[in-house]
């Protein structure tokens, strides 16, 4: 809009300016030589005026145009890179909650296989107490097994949780990063540096989540082998 108004007023310059040269050279004269001198004078300072003005201005312009697009190009870059590292980054975390998901879902079959187990051998042995139970090896094997795969669950949900917690907030920035993609040419400086500036904040926090799972029991918070030998003997 602005490239418009700026050409139609250096059209209109130029037009004035011819005019005036017009005006000036069919002024009625008097034959004086000096005033036919005085309006070609004129008439040429108008012309040259007229046409040298606007395209003076208008290279002028061109340059400085062409900063402005080359800069408008290389932000618009700059955002489309990063969308890029957001789009990557949501589709690893979104692979790791399936990852995360299909874990949980194996160590739930396993643990059921061994409680299954353990009521098995139970009832084979006529165990009534834990005391007999941590005495048969394959009992207290079992239930060692099921506490830490209990352990992995719970550090699991916690990991599971951070990985929605991600995706969500990665999925509402991409959007956003999309749609001020659409606008970058008529964005300032000060909203694209944010823009980058919050993307960057949302990948480094959740950078580290895109790494192999890791994870690490806390062996003071397991629960007791009896306590899970009351919880499944209970169940019967």
């Amino acid at each position: 809009m602005l490239d418009i108004i700026i050409f139609v007023v250096l059209m209109l310059l130029a037009a004035f300016c011819l005019l005036c040269s017009i005006i000036v050279f069919f002024l009625e004269n008097h034959g004086n030589e000096y005033e036919w001198s005085g309006k070609i004078i004129a008439c040429l300072f108008f012309l040259i005026i007229g046409a040298a003005l606007p395209i003076f201005l208008g290279f002028s312009k061109c340059d400085s145009g062409k900063k402005i697009v080359k800069w408008k190009y290389g932000q618009e870059a700059k955002i489309e890179k990063k969308v890029k590292e957001l789009n990557d980054l949501y589709a690893t975390l979104s692979e790791k909650q399936k990852e995360v998901a299909g874990l949980q879902a194996d160590y739930q079959r396993s643990i059921k296989e061994l409680e299954k187990e353990i009521r098995s051998d139970q009832k084979k042995y006529h165990i009534s107490t834990y005391e007999q139970a941590s005495q048969n090896s394959r009992i207290s094997y079992d239930l060692a097994l099921i506490q830490r795969k209990e352990a992995y669950i719970t550090k699991l949900d916690e990991i599971a949780q951070r990985l929605q917690t991600g995706t969500l907030e990665l999925e509402f920035l991409r959007r956003q990063a999309e749609d001020d993609l659409k606008m970058v040419k008529v964005m300032d400086k000060e909203e694209i540096d944010k823009l980058a500036g919050q993307i960057n904040t949302v990948i480094e926090k959740y950078l580290p989540e895109a790494g192999n799972l890791a994870i690490e029991i806390d062996e003071n918070s397991l629960e007791s082998p009896e306590q899970i030998w009351q919880r499944i003997a209970g169940s019967e």
